[in-house]
């Protein structure tokens, strides 16, 4: 089946969840069930998660200065978490669910927006469909 790798899935997983859960039951085996993950940093701290989002999902260093402030980690970590979600999160639920390689999508808000966008124009290879 078709996965969906939601970032910020802290804001995101549950709405997503609910409306690919209740588009597949209106369609009447029409369409593919999706599967929907949610990817977030591992806290429940607002500021830590703050400063996490801003280092993982920018892809540059430069940085407006309203989020300067909160960039304790630094920035322009997109290209890892990039790498970390195609070689690694991807694979492993794929060998364990069956989902296929060849029908992600990638989706996100806000910063995870801007990361979806620049994963889809600077290095779309490994995902099929972007959300932002």
């Amino acid at each position: 089946m078709p996965a969906l790798y939601l970032l910020d899935g802290r804001l995101t997983f549950v709405v997503a969840a609910h409306i690919a859960q209740t588009v597949h039951a209106f369609s009447l085996g029409q369409l593919r069930p999706v599967a929907v993950v949610g990817i977030s940093p591992a806290t429940e701290d607002t500021g830590r998660l703050t400063t996490q989002r801003i280092r993982d999902l920018t892809p540059t260093s430069g940085l407006p200065s309203r989020l300067k402030a909160h960039a304790t980690y630094g920035a322009g970590g997109a290209p890892d978490m990039l790498a970390l979600i195609r070689e690694v999160i991807a694979p492993k639920l794929e060998s364990i669910y069956p989902l296929d390689p060849l029908d992600r999508g990638l989706g996100g808000i806000s910063l995870g927006g801007l990361f979806a966008c620049w994963a889809l124009v600077s290095q779309p290879a490994g995902f099929r469909r972007y959300l932002a």
